[in-house]
This record gives structure tokens, C-alpha cells and sequence, in this order.
């Protein structure tokens, strides 16, 4: 078919943010990938027998499923036809039939490009049918042989945000080279060496094999830099009104906690002083911890007493912060609050 059934995307634009350098790097191992967005085909159909109509010299034809005998309801009809706009095709099967009058063989099956709906009847223009006669315009919905169908094939594209870009590196997180020991997370921005524009990290996952792989809002040429040095700088969003003096050849890191009214909402590990202090908002605060790293990402297995030494005494006391912040949430917060 030469019309392609497609529904459009939708275009959202980025605001611009209050960036701070807080950290930067040098990396190898380094690969930009295109992320490419798939196409999903999505078929529909429905099975019933309405009445054909065809006109203007079989190049138009109504059909009609209004007869209060079929067993698909209006809602159901109508739910499936909206799906369409005007010029979208869609296909009939099971379309053979025996004129009741002549007794002949017709069969309406074929590809029509839709119109409009209106009170349950469906206006299309023809564009190929399998046998109909120049003679006969009315086909009855009594003599088909089986259930017509009708089906519509429609391509959805993903809503756009922006383009997405992977970058890999392959010698893993951990290592001073990786975008873990920077202290990365999901919102921060980047920017690489040779590029102007600043990118948005839209995602960090690792691979199975341990490579680091984050996704960023943007669009750049596909480049394998496995063998070359990157440098890469790490800015982070400022949502306060604090002066903050960040110095980017820090080399203190540790766990960096989001605190909301007493609760820890979120821990960054690997994070600077300053770093931690630029994720402050109007509504939260922080709390650093020079050398700690947050309990989700603890190791489970030690190789050393002192080693397990060091992440018990590490828990034991994230655990009594927790403690302490549960012990100080008044209960009368709760005292008039309905129950959902």
C-alpha cells in the first residue's frame, strides 16, 4: 500500500538550568551510539456484517453497521473507527457473499481509505476490491458467507522529547576512570571534549558484562573513542539560593543524602562538599559523609576484618540516623489526617 497509516509524535522543549561545573575527569574506553527510536505497528480489527453500499461508479462506498441486529455495539464501533483520520487505510477480509436475487458469486473484500463516521455508517472511497459488480450497488449484510473483518494497520511513534545518545564505557564502574566515581546521577549534565553543548543524563544503567552505559538528551555523531582520551566535565543543577564555593580538584567524595523533612529521600555516592551542597533545594537539605558510600551500594561480601569492620560500623550507622529520624517525626502530624 502507498498510504502508510501513522499517528504523529508529540515535540516537548528543555528548559535552560542554573549549571555549576562541579566535577571533571579524564576517560577511555569511551563509545557514542545513536539511540534509535522503533516504530511500533500496531493491527486492529473487528469482526461484523454490516450492508455495502457502493456509488459513484464503485468508487465510493458506505457501509453501513447501524441494523440493530449486530451483535458489535455502537460504543464499540465507534471506539474502533475514531482510531482512524481521514485517508488512513484499512482492509476487508471474509468479504465473499451470494447476491440473494441473481444468485452470483461477489466477494467485497479489498482496500478502502477511510472517510468519515457517522451514525454508525462508515464513508470511504475504493481503492481495490475483489469481485463487485458494475450493476449491483447494494451488497446485504444477510448473504455473506462468513463475518467480514475489518482491519487497520496504524504505525505509533514514541512521543519526542529529544534525540538520545548512549555513551559507553567500556572499563566499567569500578574504576576512577567511570561515571560513578564522578558522582553521576540521572538530571546531572555533561560535557564532552569537543562539544559545546552541555547533555542532560537521561539514564545510567551497566550491561551484563559491567560496562557503564548512560543516555543522554541530544543528538551527536556516532565515534568509538575506546583508544582515545576524553575529557569530561560534570555540572550539576543549583536549586538553591546558597553561595557555595565548589572546588572541582577536590578529591574528597562520599554519600551524599537528600533529606525532606527529616527523611532520606535519595543518597548519591562518590559525591565532593560542594557537589553534595549544589542538590540542596528550597525544600530539602543534605548531608555529607567523607568517605562513606550510600548502604544500597555497600559491597555484600568483604575480603578483610577490617574491611568488614569498616562497612559495619558504616551501617550501623546509617541505621541509627534512620533511628533518630523516625524517633523525631511528631505523631500529632498525623493525628487529623484521613487514612487513603
Amino acid at each position: 500500500m502507498t498510504n502508510s497509516n501513522y499517528s504523529k509524535p508529540k515535540t516537548t522543549k528543555r528548559k535552560a538550568k542554573n549549571l555549576v561545573l562541579a566535577r571533571s575527569g579524564l576517560f577511555y574506553g569511551l563509545k557514542y551510539v545513536k539511540v534509535k527510536e522503533e516504530k511500533i505497528s500496531s493491527n486492529r480489527g473487528l469482526t461484523s456484517t454490516p450492508n455495502f453500499l457502493f456509488y459513484d461508479n464503485n468508487t465510493k462506498v458506505m457501509i453501513d453497521f447501524s441494523d440493530y441486529y449486530n451483535t458489535v455495539s455502537k460504543e464499540e464501533l465507534t471506539t474502533f473507527w475514531n482510531l482512524l483520520t481521514a485517508g488512513m487505510t484499512f482492509s476487508v477480509s471474509d468479504g465473499d457473499l451470494i447476491d440473494s436475487n441473481s444468485k452470483t458469486n461477489y466477494d467485497v473484500s479489498g482496500v478502502y481509505s477511510f472517510a468519515n463516521l457517522e451514525d454508525s455508517i462508515i464513508f470511504a472511497n475504493v481503492i481495490s476490491t475483489e469481485n463487485i459488480s458494475s450493476n449491483v450497488n447494494l451488497y446485504k449484510k444477510q448473504d455473506f458467507s462468513n463475518l467480514p473483518n475489518f482491519i487497520f494497520n496504524t504505525i505509533i511513534e514514541p512521543e519526542k522529547l529529544e534525540p538520545i545518545t548512549s555513551i559507553i564505557n567500556s572499563l566499567g564502574k569500578n574504576t576512577k576512570n567511570s561515571f560513578s566515581f564522578l558522582g553521576m546521577k540521572a538530571g546531572d549534565y555533561i560535557q564532552l571534549q569537543g562539544k559545546q553543548n552541555k547533555f542532560e543524563v537521561a539514564e545510567y544503567s551497566l550491561d551484563s558484562e559491567g560496562k557503564e552505559i548512560i543516555k543522554v538528551y541530544g543528538e551527536f555523531a556516532e565515534e568509538d573513542r575506546t583508544n582515545s582520551k576524553t575529557f569530561i566535565g560534570l555540572y550539576v543543577e543549583k536549586k538553591n539560593e546558597d553561595v557555595i564555593d565548589v572546588d572541582i580538584t577536590d578529591e574528597v567524595v562520599g554519600s551524599c543524602e537528600i533529606i525532606d523533612n527529616g527523611i532520606i529521600v535519595s543518597c548519591t555516592s562518590n559525591n565532593t562538599n560542594g557537589q553534595c551542597l549544589l542538590r540542596k533545594t528550597a525544600t530539602t537539605s543534605v548531608d555529607f559523609n567523607a568517605g562513606n558510600i550510600c548502604i544500597e551500594e555497600q559491597p555484600t561480601v568483604a575480603t578483610t576484618t577490617d574491611t568488614l569492620t569498616t562497612i559495619v560500623n558504616q551501617q550501623n550507622e546509617m541505621l541509627a540516623k534512620l533511628n533518630a529520624q523516625v524517633q523525631s517525626i511528631p505523631f500529632t502530624n498525623f493525628t487529623n489526617q484521613p487514612f487513603r
